[in-house]
């Protein structure tokens, strides 16, 4: 919450009215104790909303929230149009996660206001992603009209449509809009193009095309308790990139194959190299150069993404699963992503030594005709 009220130009000179400002001041050196020192003898008596809000933002930051509801209720009999008291009162109703009540106070703010800043569109749009995905029915026409107000609204910056676009793509008929918001906010490059794929397992996605699948049918007793059985795929025509974290793309990158990062993957703005842009349960934006390099002879991917992805151990479970389920020893390996000097030393001990390995490239795509992946037992999340 902005613990500072919004103050109108005023004549008057009354002590309050000097508090208030003065409050405003000090709180703006995040001098609490002060602000609330010079307001609170006013507090009792008051008449004047602006005191009630400016105290209940005090309230709020000492995580006083029920004081805070209570002096928000007090401003609002005192003034029941005053936008700050409905902006303050709303703030703290997301707080407390009371998503039905805080709608009501962002819808007033955004529709009695014939123009109203970008950050109330902003929040009354993150109001309604709370709210859907809290299980309330939120008509997608209102989503969409404040979706098109906060394109129209004034003092709309890159960094709150970027935000936006994250906090939108979630919902799942709203990604269409997600996604053109994050583009307006960080427009792609020439040298790039931006795609849309959706995510699905390598399983399903081998059944469906009829390209090769084997699972290593019995995990031994010491496999930790709720672990994938290891398997062996065949794609083609498989795109890979090290700075998309270890994950295949196939279908002409319409589709993203899951199961091969152990951790959440990064987005864009988290990692400025990640070429994640957007990303849900469902489907995925991505942004990929232009550029392609071609692979015409069979490798193998065992795996790629974050250092932990590529522990030694799990380096070593991959070769073996490839190993005992019959793949050509002889072929190219690749790894996405950097590899230590003990990693380096521990594949060439397996009969992968460096000048079998291919190095994937970071301005480009590289494009496999002929992709062996192995993977291996992961613990699954929680």
């Amino acid at each position: 919450m902005d613990p500072q009220p919004e103050m109108q130009a005023s004549n008057e000179t009354s002590p309050e009215l000097a508090a208030l400002k003065s409050a405003s001041v000090f709180l703006g050196q995040q001098d609490i104790n002060a602000a609330e020192q010079i307001l609170s003898p006013f507090e009792a008596k008051t008449n004047r909303s602006a005191t009630l809000v400016f105290l209940a933002r005090i309230s709020a930051l000492r995580n006083e929230n029920e004081r805070a509801l209570a002096l928000l209720d007090r401003a609002e009999a005192i003034s029941p149009f005053d936008r700050d008291a409905w902006e303050a009162k709303a703030d703290l109703l997301m707080l407390q996660r009371k998503v039905a009540e805080e709608l009501v106070y962002r819808r007033k703010l955004a529709y009695t206001d014939a123009r109203p800043p970008a950050r109330v569109h902003l929040a009354l749009l993150r109001a309604f992603v709370a709210a859907s995905q809290s299980g309330m029915d939120v008509p997608l026409t209102e989503i969409r009209l404040a979706s098109r107000k906060l394109s129209e609204a004034p003092e709309l910056t890159p960094e709150m449509e970027l935000l936006f676009a994250l906090s939108l793509y979630p919902v799942k008929k709203m990604v269409k809009e997600a996604a053109e918001h994050y583009r307006h906010a960080r427009p792609c490059p020439k040298t790039h193009q931006d795609v849309s794929a959706e995510w699905m397992e390598t399983k399903i996605w081998c059944e469906r095309t009829g390209l090769r699948f084997h699972c290593v049918e019995h995990l031994g007793e010491d496999a930790p308790p709720g672990t994938h059985q290891p398997f062996i795929a065949e794609l083609e025509q498989a795109l890979l990139h090290p700075d998309f974290q270890g994950v295949p793309l196939v279908s002409n990158g319409k589709v993203a194959l899951t199961g091969y990062h152990p951790d959440r993957l990064r987005v864009q703005v988290e990692d400025p190299t990640s070429l994640l842009l957007l990303q849900n349960s469902r489907t995925v934006e991505y942004r990929l150069p232009r550029e392609v390099q071609e692979v015409v002879t069979a490798a193998l991917f065992i795996g790629g993404g974050s250092p932990e992805g590529q522990s030694v151990s799990a380096l070593e479970r991959r070769l073996a699963t490839a190993t005992a389920l019959g793949v050509d020893p002889s072929i190219p390996l690749v790894i996405s992503g950097q590899l230590t000097s003990f990693q380096q030393e521990l594949l060439s001990s397996l009969g992968f030594p460096s000048e079998r390995l291919l190095q994937l490239s970071r301005d480009r795509i590289t494009r496999f005709n002929r992709l062996i992946v192995s993977q291996t037992p992961v613990p699954t999340a929680g």
